[in-house]
């Protein structure tokens, strides 16, 4: 599984611009649909410098810079890409997976979200509901962070069922940083996925696109 070379450019646009997508994502009403738009559209809303940088772009060395990573990256046009992000107006072009990346093709995965800040009977519903699934075979998507995330990752990881966390930056960063830990857990016993290459910032819009990628992935999706 190897990412093509127009899909690996693609996502190197989408972070050239990222600071301002950060703006697009404000003045839209429907943020996500910013990342449909064809490469050529996208272009239109970069300088001069990050259409050069598009044209200069080496396919060679981001594949290069994914595997120093530990990083598998599948493109939307191998038949290894999840069906279910098909089905987005704006499925991500590269999937940069840490771990199994069949933990993402589970027709049954369940997501559980909620809030970071949550209380203590949140946190142990979240973490039954990701035993619980775990125990029956069912994978848990969620986000990695802090509060419902974690607790429903958690969960998951006490009984032998997969997890998957999508991140809003590379999937090879813990995020945050004190969830390291969880972080690896979740790749040896599941994956870690970022629409993101190594490198690339993490802005607030990030967090919005990645939510996407949650929901699609799960059947259904739980907030706690």
């Amino acid at each position: 599984m190897t990412a093509c070379d127009d899909c690996l450019r693609r996502t190197d646009l989408i972070v050239a611009l990222s600071g301002r997508l950060q703006i697009e994502f404000k003045r839209r009403d429907a943020p996500g649909r910013v990342l449909a738009l064809a490469d050529h559209e996208l272009l239109e809303l970069g300088t001069g410098d990050i259409v050069r940088r598009f044209g200069a772009f080496d396919p060679s060395a981001a594949r290069a810079r994914a595997a120093a990573a530990r990083l598998e990256a599948i493109c939307r046009c191998d038949a290894a890409y999840p069906d279910r992000l098909r089905d987005l107006a704006d499925p991500p072009a590269v999937l940069h997976v840490l771990g199994d990346p069949r933990a993402l093709t589970d027709e049954d995965a369940v997501a559980v979200v909620g809030a970071r800040r949550a209380s203590s009977y949140g946190l142990e519903v979240a973490r039954a509901l990701g035993r619980g699934l775990s125990a029956a075979g069912v994978p848990v998507v969620s986000g990695l962070a802090l509060g419902i995330d974690s607790a429903a990752h958690a969960g998951a990881l006490q009984a032998p069922g997969r997890t998957v966390a999508v991140l809003a930056g590379s999937a090879h960063v813990a995020y945050p940083a004190r969830g390291r830990l969880l972080h690896r857990a979740v790749a040896e016993q599941g994956a870690v996925v970022s629409e993101f290459p190594p490198g690339a910032p993490v802005q607030r819009w990030c967090f919005v696109a990645r939510n996407r990628i949650i929901a699609a992935l799960g059947a259904a999706t739980i907030v706690v």
